[in-house]
């Protein structure tokens, strides 16, 4: 059967063990952290629930997930031990900072890893807004949850493994284009940011150089007026 490509199969280390589900977990996360009712902890996510530095779950849509037909060595998966991010090493109290950065959806992070008894490898995950990954986690568990209630499993594995690949599609686009924007909002804000700052000391200069004038001016001895009236004076003798 089809089924090898869930979402529950490549996201939990300790699935087989009767681990919690990965929406409690996520949802658990999500409230804790959260600063506020209904908020969420960040505006950007890699998509990776750790345990101190390994790898707990991968989250269903974001940037660390990956379907099953796509084969490629350098992702992330549970069990995974992240030594370093973007080559400083990290440990449980500084990895939740080093992946998020400047927290900046479309800006990237490179990971340094050890799986098992296997040579440290790499993988550059873009950062993705962390609402469109929630919501897209949201709609591939939903997926998933079709494969439990169908008759004809072997038949919906292929209808779904098709669906997803067009969801793909739509996806790949919505965060192409969400991430570019909100990338050029942060740029704009540190521009404007600099711009103000620039501002700033220009007037704390202009400011300076006026008081200089004045205290030069002050200082500076009287001189007897010359010219007309002067002399109109000495011709009057």
């Amino acid at each position: 059967r089809g089924a090898g490509w869930r979402a529950g199969s490549e996201m939990s280390a300790s699935e087989k063990g009767g681990g919690l589900k990965l929406d409690h977990v996520v949802t658990g996360l999500r409230a804790k952290h959260a600063p506020k009712e209904g908020g969420l902890p960040a505006k950007s996510t890699c998509g990776i629930v750790l345990d101190g530095v390994v790898v707990s779950i991968i989250v269903p849509g974001g940037p660390a997930w990956r379907h099953p037909w796509v084969t490629t060595e350098d992702h992330v998966a549970p069990g995974d031990i992240i030594r370093m991010v973007d080559g400083e090493a990290v440990d449980r109290k500084t990895i939740i900072s080093k992946l998020r950065g400047e927290d900046v959806p479309g800006t990237t992070v490179k990971l340094t890893m050890q799986r098992g008894e296997e040579a440290k490898h790499e993988c550059i995950l873009e950062r993705a807004s962390m609402r469109s990954t929630m919501n897209l986690k949201d709609l591939y568990l939903a997926i998933d949850e079709m494969r439990g209630v169908a008759s004809d499993a072997d038949q919906l594995d292929l209808s779904v493994t098709n669906l997803l690949k067009k969801i793909d599609t739509v996806v790949e686009f919505e965060r192409s284009t969400g991430t570019k924007l909100l990338h050029h909002v942060h740029e704009l804000e540190v521009a404007l940011t600099a711009g103000e700052q620039q501002r700033s000391d220009g007037a704390a200069r202009v400011d300076t150089l006026e008081h200089e004038v004045a205290t030069l001016r002050s200082a500076a001895p009287s001189v007897p007026p010359t010219g007309g009236a002067a002399g109109a004076a000495g011709g009057g003798g």
